[in-house]
């Protein structure tokens, strides 16, 4: 775990000896977080999460590696990596509404979060890459001010959930700094 200023401090979701870093109820209210902000379709623009076990099922997923951004006992963001390929990974973020912390001190408590991944002397990770749909220009704002590049788009591959029109992908990578 990481602290920040304000009593914030990161928690990676993770079994360690048979239970769980966080207990089913936080991530049940992290969910509910998402649809009271109306996040949940945005945020999983291409996945099919529409319960709270949904979303603990993906976050339990081997192939993610989520990380919880709290301030005391409630969630005010959270982030994961997933599609871990050598050195690279797929980049997720979320994050609430709070007093604690900007949404850019977050993101970049995370991105140090990734980037210490592998121990001091072994970096695993050199490049985290982004695929957001283009109608989320707050999110691709949002990654570009955490040091992110756009790179061009993808036609047609995501879908509105307001239009359910086909729409591109904004790809962009950010490097080790």
């Amino acid at each position: 775990m990481q602290s920040k200023p304000n009593n914030v401090r990161l928690i990676p979701y993770v079994e360690i000896n048979g239970a769980r870093t966080l207990p089913d109820t936080f991530l049940e209210d992290v969910f509910d977080e998402m649809v009271e902000q109306g996040l949940v379709s945005v945020v999983f623009s291409e996945v099919h999460i529409k319960t709270s076990a949904d979303f603990k099922g993906m976050m339990r997923h081997p192939t993610n590696i989520p990380v919880f951004v709290v301030q005391a006992e409630a969630c005010i963001g959270f982030a994961w990596l997933n599609g871990v390929c050598g050195t690279h990974a797929y980049g997720h973020f979320c994050t609430f509404p709070n007093g604690a912390m900007s949404a850019i001190e977050m993101g970049e408590m995370v991105m140090g979060y990734w980037w210490s991944l592998g121990g001091p002397d072994k970096h695993s990770l050199e490049v985290i890459l982004g695929t957001i749909p283009a109608f989320n220009e707050r999110a691709v704002r949002f990654i570009q001010k955490l040091g992110f590049v756009k790179v061009g788009e993808i036609p047609k591959l995501f879908t509105n959930p307001a239009t359910k029109e086909r729409c591109s992908a904004v790809v962009l990578y950010c490097m080790r700094p």
